[in-house]
C-alpha cells in the first residue's frame, strides 16, 4: 500500500494560445517547486503540433493533492481559457476530500492495486 497520488492532465490548447500556454505552465511550475513540499513530481509534455499538452504530477499523499489545489486553484480559470482540460486520470486512494475537490474537474478516479516504485 502506499500513500502516493499521481496525476495524468490533458489539456487541449486552444489555437494561437500554445505559447501563452508554455508561459503560464512555465510559472506554475516554478511556483509549485518553491511552495509544495508535498509535490514530488510536476512535468509537461506536449506534441510536436503543440496542440495537447500532458501534465504528469506526483503527490506525497492525499495532504499534497488539496495543497497543490488550493495554490493553483485560483490560476486554474485563466489557464482553462488557455487550453481546457480534455482528459484527467487520478491514480491512488485518494481521500474523501480529494475526490470532492476534483469531482468538477471530470476526474476518472483509479484506486491501488500493487506495485513498487525505485524513485
Amino acid at each position: 500500500m502506499t500513500d502516493q497520488i499521481q496525476y495524468l492532465v490533458e489539456f487541449t490548447i486552444v489555437d494561437g494560445k500554445a505559447e501563452e500556454f508554455k508561459s503560464m505552465i512555465h510559472s506554475l511550475i516554478e511556483k509549485v517547486n518553491k511552495n509544495e513540499p508535498g509535490m514530488d513530481s510536476y512535468q509537461l509534455f506536449y506534441n510536436a503540433g503543440e496542440t495537447k499538452g500532458y501534465m504528469l504530477e506526483r503527490f506525497k499523499d492525499s495532504a499534497g493533492v488539496m495543497a497543490h489545489l488550493a495554490h493553483v486553484g485560483p490560476m486554474l480559470p485563466e489557464l482553462l481559457e488557455l487550453a481546457p482540460i480534455t482528459r484527467f486520470e487520478i491514480f491512488g486512494d485518494i481521500s474523501k476530500e480529494v475526490a470532492e475537490a476534483v469531482e468538477p474537474l471530470g476526474a476518472n478516479v483509479y484506486s491501488y492495486l500493487n506495485g513498487f516504485n525505485r524513485a
